[in-house]
């Protein structure tokens, strides 16, 4: 009898076994892991490619959205994506959003998904800047999996737009990119507008304090438009540094708003709207 149980209990750990082999796609082996589906990939490449295809010329009035730090708020993120949504139909026509970082709170794949599946439902192109809480343990891993390079550039209607990874504190070398921020700006006289996007702001506590001046000097010497920013969770706009240049930081969406930018030819304006 005992020779019979035994041989019942093999054949019940060999079934149990197979059963969680065959079914690995069910189980998550670690919060860190990078483990994307392929539409859940290289998204910032996708949305630019949705942006080229709108064909938008220097003439045509351009809008672009922009929310921030979204991390735990899921019901306000997905109110926030309804609230851009109705006002692209119903208001203004809106011809991509962006994200000024802090998508995640602690870094995890999980959290990015989640956050995905809301921000994917917005009509129009999205395109996020990496925050501070987005490099935490194997996050800059999943964000470049997911959107791709943290520092990156494109121009659409004669402006140009560069996303920049300004999370010093995150990393054993110097952030930002100094080189790559001067490169990016170079011929910063052939278009209308130039905006510079990145979470942490020069005059905030977070950033390289040795980068500061020279950040400050690039950013004003070529005229750039706005140099627009997230992280310290209320609205600001003004000018930190004196210098005549504009630096406009987005609140929080847990404050339940977003701002609208309108640009007209060399024309730049903006709306603080509450939802």
């Amino acid at each position: 009898m005992s020779r019979l149980i035994s041989y019942w209990r093999r054949i019940f750990l060999l079934s149990f076994c197979c059963l969680l082999l065959t079914s690995c796609d069910y189980f998550d082996f670690s919060p860190y892991q990078v483990n994307l589906k392929e539409e859940q990939r290289n998204l910032n490449k996708k949305n630019l490619d949705r942006i080229a295809a709108l064909k938008l010329q220097p003439e045509d009035t351009l809008r672009f959205a922009l929310i921030s730090d979204n991390q735990r708020f899921y019901d306000e993120l997905e109110d926030v994506v309804k609230a851009i949504n109705t006002y692209s139909d119903q208001v203004n026509p809106i011809s991509f959003a962006f994200n000024c970082g802090d998508l995640t709170d602690f870094g995890l794949q999980e959290e990015y998904v989640w956050q995905l599946n809301r921000t994917q439902k917005l009509k129009m192109p999205y395109l996020p800047v990496i925050g501070n809480h987005d490099c935490v343990a194997n996050g800059v891993k999943i964000y470049e999996a997911m959107y791709g390079p943290m520092d990156f550039s494109f121009v659409v209607a004669g402006n140009k737009f560069i996303f920049l990874n300004t999370n010093a504190l995150e990393f054993d070398y110097p952030v930002p990119d100094m080189n790559y921020l001067r490169e990016a700006i170079s011929g910063n006289s052939e278009y209308q507008n130039t905006f510079v996007i990145s979470h942490v702001p020069p005059f905030d506590t977070d950033f390289d304090k040795n980068l500061t001046p020279e950040y400050a000097q690039i950013i004003h010497s070529n005229k750039v438009t706005y140099s627009i920013h997230g992280h310290q969770h209320s609205f600001r706009y003004g000018q930190p540094f004196n210098d005549g240049q504009n630096y406009l930081v987005v609140d929080t969406i847990q404050n339940r708003s977003f701002i609208v930018v309108t640009v007209i030819g060399k024309q730049v304006s903006f709306e603080r709207i509450k939802f």
